[in-house]
Order: C-alpha cells, then sequence, then structure tokens
C-alpha cells in the first residue's frame, strides 16, 4: 500500500505503524472492532460478518479526518486495500510491474467522503484469476520462480 500511496501522492509522505498518530489524519487498516479501539467512530461503521466484506469509510472524530479500510477478516482488509488502490485508479491487468497500470498522480490526498462496501455474491470468492502470458506470471506460477522458456 504505502508503494501505490507514494507512487499515486507523490508530495504526502506516509508512516506506517502499529499505533495511531498523536495528530494529523490517518488511514485505519483492520477489522471493525479494532478500528472503534482505535478512535471514535459513528454508529456507521459498517459491521462485517463475511470474512472476505469489506468498508472503506470515512470519519471525523475530534476533528481529525480518519479513513477506515476494515474488513470481516484477513481477506476482507486485503479487498478493503485493493479496492482502495482501484478506486484511485489502479489497475493490475497481469502480475508485475509491466501489468500494473498507475493513475494520474494526484497532489492531494482525500481522506473525507468515502463510504463504500463490499461482499462477495457467492462463498469462497479469491477475487484473483490469472492467465499466464506475461514472463511475471511463468515466474509467478512456477514451483521454484525460475524462468520457463
Amino acid at each position: 500500500m504505502k508503494k501505490y500511496l507514494t507512487l499515486t501522492f507523490p508530495n504526502t509522505s506516509f508512516e506506517f505503524r502499529e499505533s495511531l498518530p498523536a495528530e494529523g489524519p490517518a488511514i485505519v487498516l483492520g477489522p471493525p472492532k479494532s478500528i472503534r479501539r482505535v478512535y471514535t467512530t459513528p454508529a456507521g461503521l459498517a459491521l462485517l460478518v463475511d470474512r472476505q466484506s469489506y468498508a472503506i469509510q470515512s470519519h471525523e472524530d475530534g476533528g481529525r479526518h480518519f479513513l477506515s479500510l476494515a474488513g470481516g477478516g484477513r481477506e476482507g482488509i486485503l479487498y478493503a486495500v485493493y479496492g482502495y488502490l482501484h478506486e484511485l485508479g489502479w489497475r493490475w491487468y497481469a502480475p508485475g510491474d509491466a501489468g500494473e497500470i498507475p493513475p494520474e498522480r494526484t497532489p492531494d490526498l482525500r481522506l473525507d467522503g468515502w463510504n463504500i462496501q463490499a461482499a462477495p455474491d457467492f462463498p469462497f470468492f479469491r477475487g484473483f484469476h490469472a492467465y499466464p502470458t506475461s514472463m511475471e506470471s511463468r515466474q509467478m506460477f512456477s514451483v521454484d520462480g525460475a524462468k520457463s522458456s
């Protein structure tokens, strides 16, 4: 996430930590229960029952702006990050750098106005489909990571 945020917002510095900074805006990742322990959230924070469901929501607490990337489980938190990056304009058409399509660089990171919730339409959704056509794909799917010809 740091890599993609830094590429998208080159004028913003990002710091990843286990605890909330004492001041300023923050993006908080985790399950809703953990997020509620970090700062006061409105009752609208999504109650995510399915492990793969997620919510991307803005909150304000004491004049500070927060963006929550919440998931019902580890998968949901990962999907929240992917969903957020997708909303920022990132696209991944194939594994590796060659398959990454970045959005235009943006000067400001907006934390307010987000309210997205998503859940899989059917169980066991993994959210990843690949067809090995690039060299990166072959390396990713090979057992030892060696290049195949």
